[in-house]
């Protein structure tokens, strides 16, 4: 019987991951979206060159995903109409139905990034609605289109993804991240170069791996409990996360409009509570052991603003911090780590006051120094 492990191992054949729990996040995933209920999307994000777009290659053989390259605001969702089939419609996702198919599969997501802006609002637009299970639209040739369906997304893309604030104001809220590194350069090139002559039946062997793996799960009838102690610390973790990653709406010249409108945790328990038995099944286990949650703290982690997270992070080390101090710490200009704390002060997780010198000192608010205490989001050793 193939394990995760087999897998890795054939990856780790042509592939340099200094961090394979990526793998189990993936696979949780797409067992995540065998199970009832609502969609689990992912964000496989690392630069060029770091094993993403390999990674997610290997789901092209799966017989419940669809992989996408080239895209347009119709891609999804059509208003053909083919008059000798009255009645039938020719959209893709009523065809992903038809065959059984839940999952999207985007081996580059940041070309969709470079869309004509209404182009990629409608098609982002089209994703969010497909995430919640219900998508509709009238077309000018009278054509009606419904479907009640949930679909999962699993896409690679580069950290430009954090740049375009308007895709994570329509989907952050529904998509999960994971980050991966290219940090081992020498030992890349090593086994890039070992493998290049075998590459594609390397890929063939891991894809046909994960496609005989994966059919195990067609039918799942137990699900992972959880280890009681891990549930506690995911609902702070889920409030602490969604707090972090709350939009803040500003208009063009950068001036905030409106009061932050904190993101409730629900819908973050619910993506990471099924992923988590969906990387425990992977595992082979029935319970939700403490070995997971640092994998699933690590997704919340990567899903909330990459320097949101360090300001955090950096005043919660130091328990009083100046903007000068600050920006020392994250080795940027005094005046962006201003911008950062003051972010986080809209959003209610930082607090200043003055010191001595007037200056502005910055600190955590108790209520959430409560949160990052009971989830350890920042404490390194494994659960």
């Amino acid at each position: 019987m193939i394990t995760i492990e087999d897998i890795k191992t054939q990856f780790s054949k042509y592939l340099c991951l200094s961090d394979t729990d990526v793998i189990d996040v993936m696979l949780g995933t797409v067992v995540a979206n065998r199970m009832p209920g609502d969609s689990v999307s992912l964000y496989i994000i690392g630069p060029s060159s770091s094993a993403k777009t390999e990674l997610v290659r290997s789901l092209i053989d799966y017989s419940h995903s669809y992989h996408l390259t080239k895209i347009t605001p119709h891609t999804l969702v059509s208003g053909f109409q083919d008059r000798s089939k009255k009645g039938e419609n020719f959209s893709l996702l009523t065809k992903l139905q038809k065959e059984g198919r839940n999952i999207l599969v985007f081996k580059d997501f940041t070309t969709i990034l470079s869309m004509r802006r209404e182009d990629r609002s409608e098609f982002i637009s089209q994703l969010r609605e497909m995430a919640d299970g219900y998508i509709c639209g009238d077309y000018g040739n009278a054509q009606h289109f419904e479907l009640k369906e949930h679909i999962g997304v699993i896409a690679a893309c580069t950290n430009a993804i954090d740049e375009f604030d308007s895709v994570n104001g329509v989907l952050g809220e529904r998509f999960l991240k994971y980050r991966i590194s290219a940090e081992m350069a020498e030992a890349i090139a090593k086994i890039a170069m070992e493998s290049n002559n075998d590459k594609e039946g390397l890929r063939n062997e891991a894809a046909r791996l994960v496609v005989e793996f994966l059919g195990r799960f067609e039918v799942i009838c137990d699900l992972p409990t959880w280890y009681e102690e891990c549930r506690s610390r995911i609902q702070n973790l889920c409030i602490f996360g969604a707090h972090l990653r709350s939009p803040i709406i500003r208009d063009p010249q950068g001036i905030q409009l409106s009061p932050v409108d904190h993101e409730g945790p629900g819908r973050l328990i619910s993506s990471l509570d099924k992923l988590a038995k969906g990387i425990a099944m992977v595992q082979g286990e029935s319970i939700i052991s403490p070995t997971v949650y640092p994998i699933i703290k690590k997704v919340v982690k990567d899903t909330v603003p990459p320097y949101r997270l360090l300001v955090v992070k950096s005043v919660f080390e130091h328990e009083e911090i100046t903007t000068k101090d600050l920006a020392t710490d994250l080795r940027v200009h005094w005046r962006t780590a201003q911008k950062y704390c003051e972010d986080l002060r809209s959003i209610g997780i930082l607090k200043d006051t003055k010191d001595s010198e007037n200056r502005n000192l910055w600190s955590i608010n108790e209520s959430y120094v409560k949160w990052i205490k009971d989830s350890q989001i920042f404490v390194i050793d494994r659960f």
